[in-house]
């Protein structure tokens, strides 16, 4: 085999090996930033359950200001109607 020959093979390897480590750390890069989703969709999950609880709290107090605010009405209207 001619030295030319050699050299070329020599560089093809060496790129080689270089992709390869590429592909190993970007694998890694990406197990990372998988765990780091899954991680940030769970906390996700979590404020929006705050969020919905939070919601359903809202829509109680209104429900009751709304018959404390209807009661009061009626109670206007027995005074002013009544008396």
């Amino acid at each position: 085999m001619s030295n030319q020959r050699l050299l070329n093979i020599h560089l093809k390897l060496e790129i080689l090996r270089d992709l390869k480590d590429l592909l190993s750390r970007t694998k890694c890069e990406f197990k990372g930033l998988e765990s780091q989703l899954q991680n940030d969709l769970k906390q996700l999950g979590n404020i929006v359950q705050e969020v919905v609880a939070a919601a359903i709290g809202y829509q109680t107090v209104v429900k009751e200001n709304r018959n404390l605010y209807n009661m009061v009405q009626d109670l206007i209207g027995q005074f002013a109607y009544g008396a």
